[in-house]
């Protein structure tokens, strides 16, 4: 993938890492896929894990707005901001830990896991094309992890559609398990 220098080209990035995941999704799932039963998730904790990212990081961006704090991110350095994403986050060697309020503990059934999917994205979207690049490029939020570091608002808009192929993997690897 080359550098979205756009907004709509990050949409883009979105849309395509999204059509991924819920095509993965919507396929027939082997048995247990749906309920693994122990120390990993099932196919259906992790579409809903992947919402409850959605809403929580559209909402940080939101108070971070908010806040009126503001940072410098310019063009190279949300390039290479971009690069780091697109690196650490596809590395699945690096496991980490889900916070509180996004672990999928009483997850719904897959298909309105599927809706919520699809309602979050919107609810993104909306947000993003009411802000504009600029006003996502002028706020810095902490990532939990330190090899991430702070991101600006337009980094964790990026981080969504790698977060959604980082699970696309692990939902394959479940289901290989599986089979």
């Amino acid at each position: 993938m080359s550098y979205p220098v756009s907004l709509q080209e990050r949409k883009e990035e979105l849309t395509q890492a999204r059509e991924k995941l819920v095509a993965e999704l919507s396929a027939e799932q082997p048995e247990g896929a749906l309920g693994a039963g122990n120390e990993r998730w099932s196919v259906t904790e992790i579409a809903y894990h992947i919402h409850l990212v959605e809403k929580l990081v559209a909402g940080m961006i939101q108070q971070a707005l908010a806040s009126g704090s503001r940072q410098e991110f310019d063009e190279e350095k949300l390039q290479q901001e971009w690069e780091k994403i697109a690196t650490v986050a596809l590395d699945r060697t690096d496991r980490i830990q889900a916070p509180a309020p996004v672990m999928p503990a009483t997850p719904p059934s897959l298909n309105e896991s599927l809706q919520l999917l699809e309602e979050s994205r919107k609810e993104l979207f909306a947000l993003v094309d009411s802000l504009g690049k600029d006003a996502l490029a002028s706020v810095g939020i902490p990532h939990i992890t330190q090899r991430m570091g702070v991101l600006s608002g337009l980094g964790w808009v990026t981080l969504i559609g790698y977060h959604d192929l980082r699970h696309l993997d692990q939902i394959k690897e479940l289901k290989a398990s599986l089979a």
